[in-house]
């Protein structure tokens, strides 16, 4: 398992990227922050980190998405 992992998430779907970002991104439901202070790659209704986004939906990058261990990377 990985050492830097910033949160326990399921993954819910692909984000369909009309607005051309360079990465693609994934959509994730956060279950748990275990680095809360880590700042989200994109905002979500006003949480900035993802300490603040606990038990909602959130973009992450593709690549730092480990949907076997259900988790996320800085």
């Amino acid at each position: 398992m990985p050492e830097n992992i910033l949160g326990q998430v399921l993954v819910v779907s692909m984000v369909d990227d009309e607005r051309k970002y360079d990465h693609a991104f994934v959509k994730v439901y956060v279950e748990k922050a275990l680095i809360p202070s880590e700042k989200l790659r994109r905002s979500h209704e006003g949480a900035r980190v993802i300490g603040k986004a606990i038990h909602k939906c959130i973009y992450w990058e593709f690549v730092d998405v480990c949907p076997k261990l259900g988790c996320i990377l800085p």
